[in-house]
């Protein structure tokens, strides 16, 4: 079973129970899979399909998490990027992975926008909780209305690619 089956599981079963708890805020079971939902239809709708790479450059957050479960229900591929790569690290990690689509916090996207033109495939960046010039704002992703029947896409693709840092020169 997959982790966003045990998630609509779990929100027909115990639709009130706690499933996400961060800094004092919690989400249920239903409210988990509604939001995860509605990101995954937002996704769709900018054109990520089965397969398609979505980087996250995110500290510990519940958008992470809602990322990872949009990503999953859809057959996208997550791409957790590590917030301390340097600029290089981070266009070498988003042109090898080949990431459509980049979701961060705008104090760990800021530094990339200078970059930005060395990134080969990458058509659009959503950040979280404020704006910032040549980005979209996360909330975008938060698609009412479905897109396609999330249920029936085949989701047989990787989950989840763990990217090592860029090859270095040898040291000493």
């Amino acid at each position: 079973m997959t982790l966003h089956a045990i998630l609509a599981e779990n929100a027909q079963k115990a639709p009130d129970r706690p499933w996400l708890r961060f800094e004092g805020a919690s989400w249920t079971y239903a409210e988990g899979e509604a939001l995860t939902d509605k990101m995954a239809h937002g996704l769709r709708a900018q054109g990520v399909e089965p397969g398609d790479r979505v980087a996250l450059l995110l500290a510990n957050c519940p958008e992470l998490v809602f990322c990872y479960f949009a990503c999953f229900k859809i057959g996208a591929v997550a791409v957790p990027l590590n917030r301390r790569f340097q600029i290089a690290e981070l266009v070498y990690a988003l042109n090898h992975s080949g990431a459509k689509i980049l979701i961060g916090q705008p104090d760990l996207i800021a530094p990339l926008m200078a970059a930005k033109s060395e990134v080969t495939a990458l058509e659009r960046i959503f950040v979280t909780k404020s704006s910032l010039p040549g980005t979209e704002s996360y909330s975008v992703l938060m698609h009412d209305k479905p897109t396609t029947h999330l249920r029936s896409l085949k989701t047989s693709w990787p989950c989840c690619f763990i990217h090592p840092a860029p090859p270095r020169a040898p040291r000493g």
